[in-house]
Order: structure tokens, then C-alpha cells, then sequence
């Protein structure tokens, strides 16, 4: 989940210009950052997704390799301890930048042409472990030799009928005819059933001769497409 040498190069040159602009949104009368302008991201959030790059750091030099699955749960835990928030909402100011940063830059339309090879990922189990941690199961069924690009699984959470909140699983290195089990970050929501969205590189889907049965082309300024969507299911 860190940022890599190339995100991270984006990154400070987001910072670099969203400094400019809020000094001259900023009028005399705020009393604090700008939350309001669409777009934009707080300074808060900033700061805390610039103490857990330090923090990613620090655990990737002292076991010499970066384990998303050891060192992120550490990490949000470190900033919710040092910020006096909760992992999920560590977990939120991350995922705040991201999607500005993700947008910062207009990607062009790539249209994925019919002759690629489908991505097929089969959701074969969901559960609620202790802890309200989402434990998913899923399985590649895509007809091509390579390990699929990263997939951002985001869920939507139900209470009822009522949609009261997102979580963000990322599915790595899912490879060829493989069955993978991830997991999610402790939840703070109180929820009873999910409905996930698979969204991938469109330039990783390029590159790879991959298509979405979903869309044939990324929208005007997205770096992402739908792959799949899955049925809500009950985990209560």
C-alpha cells in the first residue's frame, strides 16, 4: 500500500502545488485549512500520510524488504496511536491524498480493444472474522498467463438497507488460475452485509492485453476501470 519512488515523486509535487493554491484561496478570515473546495485535500490528511511514509520506512530498513501484509496494519496503528485517531480513519486521510493524487494528473482515454483476454476474478467466500475484519476469497479465472496488476477492491458497507460506509481491500500479485484469501483492516463500522467493486490500471490492463467485461475504456481523467462487481452479500 506504500507509495513507490514514482508515487512518491507525484506526491511531493502535489503538495508542492496544492501549498500554492490553498496560500491563495486562503483568505485573512480562515482560521484553518480549507475543507470545503472541492478536490482539495487537508492538511491534516498530509500530514498524517507524511509520518506513515516515515513510519513505512522505518519497518522496510529494519526488516530489509516492505511486507504489506506485516507492515501497513502496523503503520495505521502507529499513526492512530501518534494522531489520537482510529485506524480506520488513519486509513481515510491515506486514502484522501490517493484519490486527489490519482487525479492530479489527466490520463488520457485508453480504449481496451475486444481481442484482449477478459479479466475474470470469481468471489468464492466472504466472512466476518473477530475483530470485524472481512476475510475474501477470491480466484483468477482469466484466460492469460500473467499475474493480474493490483486490483482496489472497494466494498460498500451495508447496515440493512442502508449503505453506511466504504472499505478498501487491495488484492496483490493474484496470478495465473490462483486462489488468494485477503483481509481487511479492522472495521469501525457496524455493518451486516457488503457489495465489492474490483477497479484496476487501465495502463497496467494495457500493457498486460487485458479488458473489463464492464467498460471498453477508462473515463476522461481516471487511471482506473471496473473489472467486476459482486453480489451483496450477508456476513451477519
Amino acid at each position: 500500500m506504500k507509495l513507490d519512488n514514482l508515487q512518491k515523486a507525484d506526491f511531493a509535487v502535489l503538495i508542492v502545488g496544492i501549498i500554492i493554491v490553498g496560500s491563495l484561496l486562503r483568505s485573512d478570515s480562515c482560521s484553518g485549512p480549507r475543507t470545503d473546495m472541492e478536490g482539495s485535500i487537508r492538511e491534516k490528511d498530509l500530514t498524517i500520510l507524511k509520518y506513515m511514509e516515515q513510519r513505512w520506512d522505518f519497518y522496510e530498513l529494519r526488516d530489509g524488504i516492505y511486507l504489506p501484509e506485516r507492515h501497513d496494519n502496523i503503520v495505521f496503528e502507529d499513526a492512530a496511536k501518534k494522531f489520537g485517531i482510529s485506524k480506520d480513519q488513519a486509513f481515510e486521510a491515506f486514502n484522501n491524498v490517493e484519490k486527489v493524487r490519482w487525479g492530479a494528473k489527466q490520463k488520457e482515454v485508453i480504449f481496451l480493444d475486444p481481442g484482449r483476454v477478459t479479466v475474470e476474478v470469481t468471489l468464492l467466500s466472504i466472512s466476518l472474522l473477530p475483530g470485524n475484519i472481512l476475510e475474501i476469497t477470491f480466484k483468477n479465472e482469466s484466460d492469460k498467463q500473467v499475474t493480474l496488476p493490483t486490483i482496489n477492491l472497494t466494498l460498500d458497507l451495508y447496515k440493512g438497507s442502508r449503505k453506511i460506509g466504504q472499505q478498501i481491500v487491495w488484492m496483490e500479485t493474484l496470478g495465473y488460475l490462483d486462489t488468494k484469501t485477503y483481509k481487511s483492516l479492522p472495521i469501525s463500522y457496524d455493518f451486516d452485509s457488503v457489495q465489492g467493486t474490483g477497479l484496476m490500471n487501465v495502463g497496467e490492463m494495457n500493457s498486460r492485453g487485458l479488458r473489463s467485461a464492464i467498460q471498453d475504456s477508462n473515463d476522461p481523467g481516471e487511471t482506473v476501470i471496473p473489472v467486476f462487481r459482486t453480489t451483496r452479500s450477508r456476513v451477519k
